[in-house]
């Protein structure tokens, strides 16, 4: 629902990369920016030959941070600023403000009728967490986020969970460990969380 995106090609796990090419292929795009530079979108690049752009992962500098400790990287500049390392020749740059989210209206009526019926955020601030993470060593242990609900909590807001069916077990622990104007989120998709 942004309307700076003219259209967006959903690419399902299970497709070939073949099956790809044949999508990207469909137009003859002036610029073709990759983000990913993993073996997947490499293969691609290759079958589909066009103005490909990437950005520098700076493998080298987080495989010393992560061997040495050592901080090596050039400039402490955030993973999404650095995909504009792609679109140098698109003549864009970072506009200093914080990522923009299209929520359509039709989201934001669920979320707001699912609050009224929970009774959050009725005159009261609500604070949205997420909890989960994709890799264990990036989540943060539960008594970690049921201490940090409490004290939100304690500051007269309501607790709203977010997350996907990979956190339901974590999101269960946080509202049995918690005392408050607490729900664990059911959204199905970014659009609703969004909305909330």
């Amino acid at each position: 629902d942004n309307p700076n995106v003219n259209e967006v090609f959903g690419i399902r796990d299970e497709q070939s990369l073949r099956e790809i090419a044949g999508t990207v292929r469909c137009v003859r795009y002036s610029h073709l920016l990759d983000l990913h530079g993993n073996l997947r979108t490499l293969g691609l690049r290759a079958i589909v030959r066009g103005p490909w752009r990437s950005y520098s992962k700076r493998r080298l500098e987080r495989q010393v941070l992560i061997s040495t400790k050592r901080d090596i990287y050039p400039a402490d500049v955030p993973m999404a600023e650095r995909y504009f390392e792609a679109a140098a020749d698109l003549d864009v740059e970072p506009d200093g403000e914080p990522p923009e989210f299209f929520v359509t209206p039709q989201a934001e009526e669920r979320a707001e009728a699912r609050l009224v019926a929970l009774g959050l955020g009725q005159g009261r601030a609500l604070v949205a967490i997420a909890p989960g993470a994709a890799h264990a060593t990036k989540c943060w242990p539960a008594d970690g986020w049921i201490r940090l609900t409490r004290r939100l909590i304690g500051t007269g807001a309501d607790v709203v969970i977010l997350g996907g069916p990979e956190d339901v077990e974590l999101g269960k622990a946080i509202v049995a460990g918690v005392r408050g104007r607490i729900t664990g989120g059911k959204e199905r998709s970014v659009a609703s969380a969004a909305g909330l």
